[in-house]
């Protein structure tokens, strides 16, 4: 009994059971453009300010990050302060920042993955509709 290892055409006539197909040549021309991020753009137009208010959204969630970084040193900065009340005053201002911070958190994260949200999934809708209206594709039906 031998054994035959697998090579890239396992099956004699492999190759032909799916040959390439070259549009240009099938055509006349070629059918397919490239992609490109502008057309796209354009289709998303009716959602500009969306779009504008999802980055509003990310742009305050990526400048909360360092504000937090600061109120924490603010406490550990209050915490080498010999006089007892001061130390006290300052942590109940550091406790309520934080505590409105969360409130706005919310508020921000919630703007922006709402409003990316909506973006994206009315522009996915509107490709899939030209898709399958034949707009950005033709399917061929062949009766054979």
């Amino acid at each position: 009994m031998s054994f035959r290892t697998a090579s890239l055409h396992s099956f004699p006539g492999e190759s032909d059971l799916y040959p390439p197909v070259d549009l240009e040549d099938r055509y006349g021309r070629n059918t397919l453009s490239s992609p490109s991020l502008w057309r796209l753009l354009k289709l998303n137009k009716p959602e500009w300010p969306y779009a504008l208010l999802g980055t509003l959204g990310a742009i305050m969630a990526g400048v909360e990050t360092p504000l937090f970084a600061l109120a924490i040193s603010q406490v550990l900065v209050s915490f080498y302060s010999p006089d007892i009340a001061y130390l006290k005053h300052e942590v109940r201002k550091v406790a309520f920042i934080f505590s409105a911070a969360t409130v706005v958190t919310v508020f921000i994260y919630v703007l922006q993955h709402y409003f990316f949200t909506l973006t994206g999934e009315r522009l996915t809708v509107r490709v899939r509709a030209k898709m399958f209206s034949g707009e950005l594709w033709t399917i061929e039906l062949a009766l054979g």
